[in-house]
């Protein structure tokens, strides 16, 4: 899949249906405060091919009525794994220092790293809090200034930390590698222009593509040195991405992911798309060429931001602005390229999983004005639709074939959808009612109270259980999770609560 880093900048700029943060209600006001842009898939996006590549099939209008059974029964499915209790404060809290906007809290097991943002400078720091007793591991460790938006991702190993200026500066912005133990830096690289240069985040190595002087870099995140580099040739690149495995993708959506800029960070193989369509597969390790595509994506020139997805050795391809054509190419020696959907009547967004032998998108029409897209599902096998919906979001989020979409309708709280791979609404109505993340692959964390001084915490399972109330807190800018704990920045300080019993 690719990692590229800026949809996540995009995001921050947008209003909060497209933000992939934790409570967006200052995400919402951070992002009215910028200049809106449109970019497809603000999160990073992955495609499960299921029962092979098919043959063109016209779909239908995005404008088209709902198709979608009823909901299921609130008794027909067990709740939650996790034993979720009541919000118990850990430690002291810690202050925060001048006013500042918080990016992006990601967590691990143990552990948090607090991105924050000046208000005055743009001056990105993270900080470290430890879960288990809410205190200061590291830092606040400043990473740099940055005019525009800044954040900090999830990573196995590292804290990685990005940043751009957005106002014509070259460089555009730059990422920074850290420590995860004590916050030491690693490496720091700069990236000429985030909305054409690709960067690619695996385990050890940051693979960057530079459309300054056309050659890909790989770089080793512990140290920063240059293990190959590889000039581009005749066809510019306009596309990087690491080929993933669904084997190591179980909760690409789910906690971890929601900050991250690559959720198989163990990918061997890259894929490089140029300007003529032809796909190139590579060694990640060595830049060693396994195979060659020619006519992979749409032979008539491609757009740094029209979407290329890969995933167990397929490649998906869709215009960004033009009508939906949605190409699936095998990308095995002498694999061959099909059309898999059509539609002549709108464009395809947000590619993603949603089902075994299901695939979902947005579509809207050029003009529509209305703020919905027609949410559609079709089968991965012949292109047929399965279902179509009317959603006002293209922030889709998938775990385990379940749909998630959060959207705020008008000026009221937001309100969240879970869908399965036949269509159905399967969240109880009570749980649809706030702005709903996954917490893990088994359960959702609800957020509600949006435009208030303070948040009501829930949880609940994604199939028909009515959600828990873990408690409330107040002032919140914004908060990360894991299955475990919830620590968010609050009037100025730095609270961690433990929610399990």
């Amino acid at each position: 899949m690719t990692a590229d880093l800026d949809p996540f900048f995009a995001a921050l700029r947008q209003d909060a249906d497209a933000v992939p943060t934790g409570v967006p209600a200052v995400a919402r006001r951070r992002g009215r405060s910028r200049t809106l842009r449109t970019v497809a898939g603000a999160a990073a996006g992955v495609l499960v091919l299921v029962g092979g590549v098919g043959v063109a099939v016209r779909g239908g209008s995005g404008s088209d009525p709902d198709i979608a059974p009823q909901p299921v029964a609130s008794h027909s499915v067990p709740g939650p794994v996790i034993p979720f209790g009541s919000l118990r404060q850990v430690g002291e809290a810690v202050t925060v220092d001048g006013p500042t906007r918080v990016t992006t809290i990601p967590t691990t097991a143990d552990r948090a790293f607090v991105g924050r943002q000046t208000e005055d400078d743009g001056k990105l720091t993270v900080t470290a809090i430890n879960l288990s007793n809410g205190r200061v591991a590291w830092g606040p460790k400043t990473i740099g200034t940055f005019g525009d938006a800044a954040f900090v991702s999830w990573h196995p190993r590292y804290v990685i930390a990005s940043g751009r200026h957005d106002a014509g500066v070259r460089p555009d912005g730059s990422v920074t590698v850290l420590d995860q133990k004590n916050g030491k830096v690693l490496m720091r690289v700069d990236v000429n222009n985030f909305e054409e240069d690709h960067v690619i985040i695996g385990e050890s190595l940051m693979i960057i593509d530079s459309r300054l002087d056309r050659t890909i870099r790989a770089y080793d995140l512990a140290t920063g040195k240059v293990q190959w580099s590889l000039p581009d040739g005749g066809n510019p690149t306009v596309h990087l991405m690491a080929d993933s495995s669904t084997a190591a993708m179980g909760d690409v959506n789910s906690n971890r992911g929601r900050f991250s800029p690559g959720a198989d960070f163990g990918f061997t193989r890259i894929v490089q798309v140029t300007t003529d369509g032809t796909a190139i597969v590579r060694n990640a390790r060595t830049s060693a060429e396994v195979s060659r595509h020619p006519k992979a994506a749409d032979p008539a020139g491609q757009d740094a931001h029209d979407e290329m997805l890969t995933i167990d050795g397929v490649l998906y391809t869709s215009r960004i602005n033009a009508t939906a054509v949605i190409r699936a190419t095998d990308l095995r020696p002498g694999g061959a390229t099909r059309q898999l959907y059509t539609n002549d009547a709108a464009s395809a967004h947000s590619l993603t999983p949603c089902g075994t032998g299901r695939l979902c998108f947005t579509e809207f029409a050029e003009g529509d004005r209305s703020g919905k897209y027609g949410l559609t599902s079709i089968s991965t096998t012949d292109g047929k639709v399965a279902w179509r919906r009317n959603v006002e979001s293209r922030d889709l989020r998938t775990v385990n074939g379940l749909l998630l979409v959060s959207i705020s309708p008008g000026q009221s709280d937001m309100v969240s959808t879970v869908t399965d791979s036949d269509g159905r609404e399967v969240l109880s109505a009570e749980g649809r009612r706030g702005d709903a993340y996954w917490l893990d692959t088994n359960a959702l964390i609800i957020f509600r109270g949006f435009g208030k001084n303070g948040y009501e915490v829930f949880a609940t399972s994604p199939i028909a259980a009515d959600p828990v109330l873990l408690g409330e807190v107040d002032g919140v800018g914004e908060c990360g999770w894991n299955t475990t704990h919830l620590i968010c920045v609050a009037s100025g300080q730095i609270k961690v609560w433990g929610f399990t019993k």
